[in-house]
């Protein structure tokens, strides 16, 4: 499985899952555009460790809950490298608070990172996506089961999936190929957050431990090549076979 000549964005790339789902496309071949809101240091560590590999690297700050900062996100990929071939929605922001205690700017915070963020960047992505283009997104085992505090974000990530779904018939004519990878619980710092729940996550897996964000980044970098072109509208359920315990 090669990602040679494709060029990639992978959007909140700084750290956790983006930085792992970074680092394997650009181990198979990928030319990377690093995207980071706040650590730029820490972004372009990640530049750094792709470019050791003999690829192409930028890092770009962009918010994507922020329309023009994906317009400008967009323009400097074209200007950089001419076009895309692979979008990688991996941004998000978590408001871990019940449904009631979300206030009016929580919602529109949670809602234009974890939806409009995608919905953003996939529009503009498209302005100069090459044909055969890739779009993996990803979201959470959340949507399915109840995860305390996590409703809303749980509510953005269902709605992407639908999008998914409808993406992947509208974009059939210029054989662009959109599935999700939906996360069981991964190993990041929003885990600080499940300390109780975390335990009792790992007891249900098969092997007793919580999946790594280089678990997920194996599945994504997968969905992005020419070998997965048959998966279409898809989401692969990434979990350790927690679920089916």
């Amino acid at each position: 499985m090669s990602l040679e000549g494709n060029v990639a964005l992978v959007t909140g790339s700084s750290r956790g899952i983006g930085k792992a789902i970074a680092l394997e496309l650009a181990a198979k071949g990928a030319d990377v555009v690093v995207n980071y809101r706040r650590q730029r240091q820490l972004a372009l560590d990640v530049v750094t460790k792709i470019r050791a590999m003999g690829r192409r690297s930028i890092a770009v700050r962009a918010d994507i809950a922020r329309l023009s900062h994906v317009m400008a996100l967009m323009d400097r990929i074209a200007k950089e490298f001419g076009s895309l071939d692979i979008l990688v929605n991996n941004a998000a922001i978590s408001a871990f608070r019940r449904v009631e205690d979300m206030r009016d700017r929580d919602w529109d915070r949670t809602l234009n990172v974890n939806f409009k963020g995608v919905v953003w960047c996939v529009r503009e992505a498209l302005k100069i996506m090459n044909p055969n283009g890739k779009i993996v997104s990803l979201t959470s085992f959340g949507i399915f089961t109840y995860i305390p505090r996590y409703g809303p974000i749980a509510a953005c990530k269902a709605a992407i999936e639908s999008l998914t779904r409808t993406l992947s018939v509208e974009l059939t004519e210029r054989d662009i190929n959109v599935n999700v990878v939906n996360g069981g619980p991964i190993a990041t710092e929003s885990l600080k957050f499940f300390v109780a729940e975390a335990r009792q996550w790992s007891e249900r897996t098969p092997m007793k431990r919580i999946g790594t964000p280089e678990d997920l980044a194996h599945v994504v970098a997968f969905l992005c090549s020419d070998e997965a072109r048959w998966i279409r509208g898809q989401s692969i359920l990434v979990d350790g076979g927690m679920t089916i315990m």
